[in-house]
């Protein structure tokens, strides 16, 4: 009799189990697929699209944030010296921002819980990829790191100049969603950052996150450009060489240019002095 008290005991306690369990495990998963699944930059490289697709809990609001390796950008400030001359009075080093950050929205990204586009890092400020930025200034010979209300303008500076040039956007309705199937075309643009870029989708529903995937997006030369890149990494000699042949090469070529232009436009019309 008490094995038998165990043993419904033992069921009824697996069965709650279960049954505490059985909203996460039937929730929906995100599931991502990119295609093509890799960018390849060559000489004429001049942009390319890249579709994000799967499917999502339905209901739920897609976001899709793309972050590329960080890398280190050099930015001057001018400014007016001598209340003449305007001219670099500044520069700089920015440290630990992404080369690439897009946030792609099926809504509204700005609608979303201010906690909760802090935690994605999907305000449209760009405030969560700023807090990362490190400004760098040499000052006697040294490098230092500039205090946050100096460093403010050049890392709003870099915000504005990537976004000119198509590595930072933040989108909104730029994901359709249907039945739990999503789809998104992204723009990699032509300076885009060489290496691994990271796609994650997000599945959100009253301001919480119910699920999410990501992915990698390879970005890498090919042809010549790799080929110039190796060099460059391997042969800095040979590399330098090269470049100042190229130079060389194309300021005779223009200067030739040049030349047969005048002839041709400006030729001899045969006009002379008569006495």
């Amino acid at each position: 009799m008490k094995s038998a008290v165990k043993m419904v005991c033992l069921a009824l306690f697996t069965l709650l189990l279960l049954m505490g369990a059985a909203p996460s495990a039937l929730a929906d998963p995100v599931t991502l697929n990119v295609q093509p699944d890799k960018v390849e930059v060559g000489v004429n490289y001049a942009g390319s699209r890249v579709t994000v697709s799967g499917r999502v809990p339905p209901g739920s609001q897609v976001l899709i944030k793309v972050e590329s390796p960080e890398r280190t950008v050099g930015l001057s400030k001018k400014g007016r010296v001598g209340g003449l001359f305007y001219m670099t009075v500044a520069t700089v080093n920015v440290k630990g921002m992404p080369g690439m950050y897009k946030v792609l929205s099926s809504g509204k990204i700005a609608g979303l819980p201010a906690g909760l586009q802090e935690r994605l890092g999907v305000d449209p400020e760009f405030r969560s990829i700023c807090s990362r930025g490190q400004v760098m200034q040499k000052r006697e010979e040294k490098s230092i790191i500039l205090p946050p209300a100096q460093a403010q303008e050049y890392l709003a500076g870099l915000v504005r100049l990537n976004t000119k040039r198509g590595l930072y956007s933040m989108e909104d309705y730029a994901v359709q969603v249907e039945s739990g199937v999503y789809r998104a075309v992204l723009a990699v643009p032509p300076d885009v950052p060489r290496g691994d870029s990271k796609i994650t989708v997000y599945a959100v529903k009253n301001g919480s996150v119910l699920a999410a995937a990501s992915t990698a997006l390879p970005v890498v030369n090919i042809g010549l450009v790799r080929s110039l890149g190796n060099m460059a990494q391997t042969n800095a000699v040979a590399y330098g060489a090269l470049c100042i042949v190229v130079a060389l090469a194309a300021g005779i070529s223009i200067a030739g240019l040049f030349r047969l232009i005048n002839k041709l436009i400006f030729k001899d019309e045969g006009i002379g002095a008569h006495h």
